[in-house]
């Protein structure tokens, strides 16, 4: 008898593992809603990553801009992804003011679907295209240049909790989605 309740109960943490890490960061499983620009949306980076769909290509001098909350009005920053001839490029507002190059080659295709994670915590930002990682920063004195002005590092600390499509900059976004982050969480006994 004690057997077979110790088979029950491995069979049954596996059956729990199994559930428990299954991820939720796919595009399949996410409803898309249309992009409205200018208006808040609650983003909350610690539970949620955010997906956006984009059909622009090289050259269309589109791009995917991102302006983040901490409550109405207070910004805490600004992630902005260009489509110029030359490749794409991303740009942290208060972390640096310059393009960056996206290193390596974008997957294939003109739809593409666009993962933010973001992590106030550890300052971890990442952004990818089609499932694959094409930038990773943690954010630091190091990597920001602007770090140390006018309290950028204060800002870019606070938690998230809202963002908006920039009614004024934001030209390639078409639909978004908000599922959840990949979880992984085994079960004690």
């Amino acid at each position: 008898m004690y057997v077979n309740m110790k088979r029950h109960l491995l069979a049954y943490w596996m059956i729990c593992n199994t559930l428990l890490s299954v991820s939720l960061v796919s595009s399949q499983a996410c409803k898309f809603g249309d992009v409205t620009r200018g208006r808040y949306i609650p983003w909350y980076p610690y539970s949620n990553d955010l997906l956006v769909t984009t059909d622009s290509v090289l050259g269309s001098a589109e791009s995917i801009t991102l302006d983040l909350y901490n409550g109405l009005d207070t910004v805490t920053g600004k992630v902005e992804v260009g489509f110029p001839a030359s490749g794409a490029q991303y740009m942290l507002y208060r972390c640096f003011s310059e393009w960056r190059d996206i290193p390596g080659n974008l997957p294939p295709g003109v739809n593409k679907i666009w993962r933010f994670s973001y992590d106030p915590a550890t300052q971890n930002f990442q952004i990818y295209c089609n499932d694959v990682l094409v930038v990773d920063i943690v954010m630091s004195a190091g990597t920001c240049p602007e770090w140390s002005k006018s309290g950028n590092q204060e800002l870019w600390e606070r938690a998230v909790n809202m963002m908006q499509f920039s009614d004024s900059s934001d030209t390639a976004s078409e639909q978004y989605c908000l599922p959840g982050k990949t979880l992984r969480k085994y079960v004690p006994f």
